[in-house]
Parts: C-alpha cells; structure tokens; sequence
C-alpha cells in the first residue's frame, strides 16, 4: 500500500511543481494568447478588417506610452516623497535658525543698551580723569620753584623766637614737604597723560559715533536683526515649501495610481484585440481559449473512460496497449476539433497540440485508474467525478475571466495545480502563437503525469486480482 502511495504522491509533487513555476514566471492564462513581445491575441493581419488592424496598432502604441507613463508617474512619486522628506528636515532647520536668530538678535539689543550705559559711566569717567590730573601736570611744572622759595623763606624765619613764627615755619615745612610729593619728573607726567588720554579713549570707544567698538556694536546689533527677519522669512517660505512638496506628494500618488489603472485597462484592451500571428501570411490563426479548455475537456472525458476501460484489461503489455489507444483516440478527436475552430494552424503547431491531446487523455486515463484502484470502484468514482467537475469549474471561470480582465494571483496559481489547465495553456499557446515557454512547460507537466500513471497503470490491478480470486 506504501508504495501505490508513492505514484499520487509523485502526482501532486509534479503539480504543486508546475504552479510554483507558473507562479515565477508569471504565466498567467493571458500569456497564452499573448506573444512573447509583448502582443496580443494572435491572428494575421491579412484576416483582419481594417478597423481591427488600426485598434490594434493603437492598442499597441497606448500600452507602450502606458508602459512609460507609469514608469515615469512611479519615478515621480518616489521623487516627491524623497522631497518631501527633504522639505520637512529643511522647514525644521530654518524654523530653529530663526528662533537660534532671533535670541541672538534679542541679546544684542540687551548689550547695546549695556554699553549705552557704560559710555556714559565711561564719559563721566573720563571727565573727573582730566579735572583730578589737569592741576597735577600743571603743579609738577612749578613745585621746584614753589620748593626753592618755601627753603628760603623757612630760611629768614630761623632763630626768630617768636611763637607765631615758630608756628609759621612749621606750616612752610609741612607745605614744602607736600610740595616735595608732587610729580616733578617726565615720567610721571607721561603717566597721568597716559591715564588721562585712556579714560577718554575708553569713553569714546563706549559713546561716540566713528568709534570701532561703538560702531561694531551698532552694526552687530543691525544685522542680527535683518538676520532674525531673513530666517523668518525663510522659515515661512520652507514650511510654505513643504506643504507645497506634500501636495505634490499626494498628487503624484494620485497620478500613479490613475497610470497604473490606465496601464491595466490598456492591458485588458491588448487582450482582447487580436494581434499578427507568425505563421502563414493570408490565413487567420485564432483559438479562442473557450475552445481550447473545451477541446482540453474532451480529451480529458475520453481519457477517464479509457481508464475505465484499463480496469478491466489484464497484463501489463494489453493495459498499455489500451492506454495508448486510448490517448490516440483523444489526441486524434481533439486535433478534429481544432481543425474545425482554429484554421490556418501551422504542421508544426498541428503536431504538438496533438502531443498535449495524447498526454492529456493518458494522464487522465491514468489518474482515473490510480483514483479507482486506491478508492475502491465507489470512492474512486466519486473521487474522480469530483475531480472533474471542479477542475472544469474553476479552470473554465479563470479562462473565462482572463480573457476580459486582470485577475488576482492567486486564482491562476491555484488553477496551474490542475492537469486540465495546463492542457487548456497549451492548446491556446499553440492555437494563438502565444508564450512558447508556457508550452513547453505544460508539455513537460502533462509528460510527467503520463509517465508516473503509466507505471503505475503498467502494475497488476489489485481490482483484476479480485475478480480472479
């Protein structure tokens, strides 16, 4: 029992294989009926009205501005959220460089009014300088003559016994003494000009116009404050910038969204409009997919019966023979089928569909064997009457709405683990000159499950040896 669970379990593998692929490559149902190009549904042009011929190329030119349309709205978005980010950190900045700006400002309006202040402490300063030193410059010039008299009279007045005299020679050699302590030489002179001129140096550079530090103050107090109102400004002007960028942002979003929308409905238009097929030049070459996943049904319908007909053969050699006279029957009753709805089918085309015919009803046939064999006759008809119906039913809606519009992932993904899928992939590939790799890749799938089937349906029936027994 292990090792028949072995070939459905392959089974599954091959298919849960074929839909990771599909789902890589995005082979969605439309690639079927689209070239390679980029195009869409295949027929030559000579089969053709004018109409559909002069849609068709501006179907074409719209999808390929829709192309670059979208690339560029996507470019923009990106473009305007990077700006906007930019503004935000700029709005931010100057906002702090206005407040940093407007303290500064502030401050030195506060130390100009200081140093008016300390100007006029500095004047009077300066004043109360020139009236202390004025008589000490002017005294140091006399106090030699002033001494040498108060000597010479202190002189006349010795030995007089008199106490008034006495009393006055003592005030004249105090005053002397006094005079002795005024500044005679140079350097004391140059001294108290020194201190005198610094004073009002001082008093001048704190109060009067024309001065450096007087002058460099006002001018630091000016420009701190035409600074204050530029950054203002600029501040005003990057927050205006800023909503202006959010706009913008919101608005290339919206554009985005509108392309990317145009871009899909250019996209459903391209589906839906034939376009030139290689292949002969004056015949028409169109399968619609309705057909194919009919035709592929048929071949599937004739493969279960086959398989039924495999249940009761006994031998290896005979189940086989049955198999693929089987798989022939299907393959030559669906290639009658697409002769008559898709003309101008090229040898080559003609052949493989054939191929994905033969493989169809034999991996048909050999699932309906497997399906009944492990079931039991009840079970495994039910089994496979349920596989059948819901592989016609959700495979046959995919098809049905790939062909008018954009269908969500997932559907298409879960339709390519059917074996009916990829057989209907095929047909239509080959019957509209569509995605060759989607042929190939179903031809591989189908193959696979013929193959696994096929050895299985090669082993003794466990029903055959029941019926012998």
């Amino acid at each position: 029992m292990r090792r028949q669970l072995l070939f459905p379990a392959l089974c599954v593998l091959i298919l849960l294989a074929a839909a990771g692929v599909a789902a890589f490559a995005h082979l969605e149902p439309s690639k079927s009926w689209t070239n390679e190009a980029g195009g869409a549904p295949s027929v030559s042009a000579a089969g053709q009205s004018p109409e559909v011929q002069q849609a068709r190329r501006a179907a074409g030119e719209a999808a390929s501005q829709s192309s670059l349309l979208t690339s560029g709205t996507t470019q923009l978005q990106d473009g305007a959220r990077a700006l906007e980010g930019g503004t935000a950190k700029l709005a931010e900045g100057t906002n702090d460089a206005a407040e940093g700006s407007q303290k500064l400002a502030d401050g030195l309006t506060q130390l100009q009014a200081g140093v008016g202040q300390l100007g006029a402490g500095a004047t009077q300063l300066a004043d109360g300088v020139d009236a202390a030193t004025a008589p000490l410059i002017g005294a140091g010039a006399v106090s030699g003559q002033l001494v040498g008299k108060l000597d010479r009279t202190i002189a006349a007045l010795e030995g007089n016994p008199d106490p008034e005299v006495a009393k006055v020679r003592e005030d004249l050699r105090a005053l002397r003494d006094q005079a002795n302590a005024l500044p005679t030489d140079a350097n004391a002179t140059a001294e108290l000009e020194r201190v005198r001129s610094g004073a009002r140096e001082l008093a001048n550079q704190l109060n009067a116009p024309g001065y450096a530090f007087h002058d460099g103050i006002y001018s630091a107090h000016k420009g701190a404050h035409d600074l204050a109102a530029g950054l203002d400004d600029l501040s005003t002007g990057a927050a205006d910038a800023h909503a202006g960028s959010t706009q913008l942002r919101e608005g290339s979003e919206r554009v985005n969204t509108m392309a990317q929308e145009t871009n899909d409905r250019v996209g459903a238009v391209n589906r839906a409009l034939p376009a030139p097929a290689w292949g002969a030049a004056n015949t028409v070459r169109a399968l619609p997919p309705q057909v194919a996943l009919l035709v592929a049904t048929l071949a599937g319908l004739i493969g279960i019966a086959g398989g039924y007909l495999l249940l009761s053969a006994a031998g290896a050699q005979r189940r086989l023979l049955t198999l693929a006279v089987a798989s022939a029957l299907g393959a030559v009753t669906g290639l009658v089928c697409l002769f008559v709805f898709a003309s101008g089918m090229p040898a080559a085309a003609a052949a493989l569909s054939g191929a994905v015919l033969f493989l169809t009803t034999a991996s048909s046939a050999g699932l309906t064997t497997l399906a009944v064999r492990l079931g039991g006759p009840t079970l495994g008809a039910v089994m496979v009457l349920l596989g059948a119906l819901v592989q016609l039913g959700f495979v046959g809606w995919v098809w049905r709405a790939a062909a008018t519009s954009q269908l969500p992932e997932w559907s298409w993904i879960a339709a390519a683990t059917s074996p009916l899928n990829w057989a209907t992939a095929a047909l239509a590939a080959l019957g509209n000159a569509g995605n060759s790799h989607l042929t190939w890749i179903a031809l591989a799938v189908l193959a696979g499950l013929a193959a696994v089937t096929a050895v299985f349906v090669a082993r003794r029936s466990p029903l055959t040896v029941d019926r012998k027994h």
